[in-house]
């Protein structure tokens, strides 16, 4: 995906050099070399992404639900993605006609997980329990709260009716 986003800017400000009625606006990005790549500050995978949006051996990793939620079973990549945004007969087929023709060689390499396979095993079910328990705290901490606020709001009465009395 990384190439093909990287073909994408190339066309796109070759485009914009082309047309002297536009500018190119956009911020140079640069490809780290080996070895220089960081991690990304977005941890949160997208969802409903074609298959190959993910590189197989991170995607085959994933708990079998997150796999079911992230991914669909379409492809977008040609098998080489430098052809990519040249025209070609292969950009113009329909979503599902291009993945019949390509689907099966990079289905293979992707454990696909459908609704059925995950039923109620209890895969994944760690996770549910962890984001039970940070909302019962954020609940638990909310409840504190109010409980001291609602404390200080009667004790600071009661001061005021002694005060007065």
């Amino acid at each position: 995906m990384e190439q093909f986003f990287r073909i994408v800017d190339r066309k796109r400000e070759q485009a914009a050099r082309q047309d002297k009625s536009r500018r190119w606006r956009e911020r140079v990005r640069v490809v780290p070399g080996a070895g220089e790549q960081q991690d990304s500050a977005f941890h949160v995978l997208p969802e409903g992404m074609p298959i190959d949006y993910f590189d197989p051996t991170f995607f085959n990793q994933l708990q079998p639900r997150t796999r079911n939620r992230v991914a669909i079973s379409k492809i977008s990549l040609l098998p080489i993605v430098g052809n990519s945004l040249t025209w070609n007969a292969d950009e113009r087929m329909s979503d599902r006609a291009f993945t019949d023709k390509y689907g099966a060689e990079v289905f293979v390499k992707y454990e696909m997980v459908d609704d059925a396979d995950i039923g109620d095993d209890g895969d994944d079910e760690w996770t549910a329990e962890d984001e039970k328990d940070e909302d019962m705290t954020e609940r638990d901490d909310f409840d504190d709260d109010f409980d001291i606020s609602a404390s200080r709001s009667t004790l600071s009465n009661q001061l005021s009716t002694n005060s007065v009395a």
